[in-house]
């Protein structure tokens, strides 16, 4: 079964080296003949006119390992082979792989700048959540560079570490007048370490609002009662007692019976929203431009992106090549959507067999008309001012004003 390097990314047939393979060909040549022999003389089978087409499919199921060699070098070049007819182009076959995972929109900012997430605008905030977990990827509008605060950011990215999902968060922003231009994409437990090793502020607000969330995981669940909540008593007894950010009644919900903890992304958004709004309130948050996003990220975010406009060669190394988990699919540099790696490479593997299964002569089916054209890696300084037009880093002047 064809896999991928952990290496370099690269599809591999045959995993057990050259060797192996041509010394295995030859044992299942012998095997498979020497059985046949076997069976004519001692059972008389399989019949006269049957022999050679016996003796001709034990050759052929001898030959499957130096075959998938054969593919795996032919990949590793990224050419083609063919073989009566039948022809495998792997620049064509990646232009199978478009597919995009469910993707949705993050409001500006999550909910409006002058709302307290921590308590009226907390409910904006589980929305937003509820709608990214069922989807794989978020995109992360940064239009001008004032779309998004970095506390924001923060507060999104940790719900959705805590929820699994999504799995990634994908960063556009308005360049050159064009709007959705992609700028990386990164997981959200990648922005949520970034950001609080930049910001101290941030980093003693996630910890409080952790420990608070974190008071429900030291009660045993207990059964409803009228009008009452489990009292949460503090691990060590310390004084002065510090004030829970959030309150007993808070971190519980209440289903028939029984009264269970909060799942740990809704309790936290609380939490956190209460912890960041004196920093919010007090003016302290960054814009998040795209000249600070690649500071802020790197290198958790990943700038690798796929051309529709590319050739096949460029479509088969970007595949072949691929170490992340998604690939991000571009027009004219305006997002697309992510591929994943996974399916890159079984579309890969299902056209080659397609192929391989066709008769001779016989035209393979095109697969979309779509293709990529690869770009990893960081760009330059140079390559920065040259192709994006970039927000410089701002400090919120007025919450309120821009709310």
């Amino acid at each position: 079964m064809a896999g991928v390097s952990q290496k370099d990314g690269s599809v591999v047939f045959w995993p057990w080296g050259r060797r192996s393979g041509i010394v295995l060909a030859g044992l299942l040549l012998v095997i498979l003949v020497g059985g046949l022999i076997v069976l004519h003389f001692a059972a008389d089978w399989p019949d006269a006119r049957w022999e050679p087409a016996f003796l001709l499919a034990a050759v052929l199921l001898s030959l499957v390992p130096i075959g998938l060699l054969v593919l795996e070098a032919v990949a590793e070049s990224q050419g083609s082979v063919s073989f009566r007819g039948v022809s495998v182009n792997f620049g064509a076959v990646a232009k199978a792989a478009a597919a995009v995972p469910a993707t949705i929109s993050v409001p500006r900012n999550v909910a409006d700048e002058g709302v307290d997430v921590g308590d009226s605008g907390h409910s904006e905030v589980l929305s937003v959540l509820r709608n990214a977990s069922r989807a794989e990827v978020v995109v992360v509008d940064l239009e001008d560079g004032h779309a998004w605060w970095d506390s924001r950011l923060l507060l999104l990215c940790a719900g959705a570490e805590l929820q699994g999902s999504p799995a990634a968060v994908v960063f556009v922003a308005t360049v050159d007048g064009v709007h959705r231009r992609f700028i990386g994409w990164a997981r959200p437990g990648d922005v949520v370490q970034s950001i609080l090793k930049a910001d101290s502020e941030l980093r003693f607000a996630h910890a409080v609002a952790c420990t608070s969330m974190r008071r429900a995981e030291l009660t045993f669940p207990s059964r409803s009662a009228p009008g009452t909540y489990p009292a949460i008593t503090p691990a060590l007894d310390t004084q002065p007692k510090p004030t829970p950010v959030v309150t007993d009644h808070e971190l519980f919900d209440r289903h028939a019976e029984t009264m269970l903890p909060q799942p740990p992304a809704v309790a936290m958004t609380r939490a956190l929203g209460r912890t960041m709004h004196p920093i919010e309130e007090g003016e302290r948050v960054g814009h998040v431009s795209v000249v600070r996003l690649l500071a802020l990220l790197a290198p958790a975010l990943r700038m690798a992106r796929i051309e529709e406009s590319a050739s096949d060669d460029e479509w088969t190394g970007a595949v072949l090549n691929l170490e992340a988990d998604f690939l991000a699919v571009t027009m004219g540099g305006v997002y697309q959507g992510l591929a994943p790696r996974s399916h890159l490479v079984r579309e890969l593997l299902k056209t080659i067999l397609m192929s391989l299964n066709a008769s001779p002569g016989a035209v393979s089916p095109l697969p979309p008309d779509t293709a990529i054209a690869a770009h990893t890696g960081a760009p330059s300084e140079g390559q920065i001012d040259a192709s994006l037009p970039l927000v410089p880093e701002a400090r919120m002047t007025d919450a309120r004003s821009t709310s």
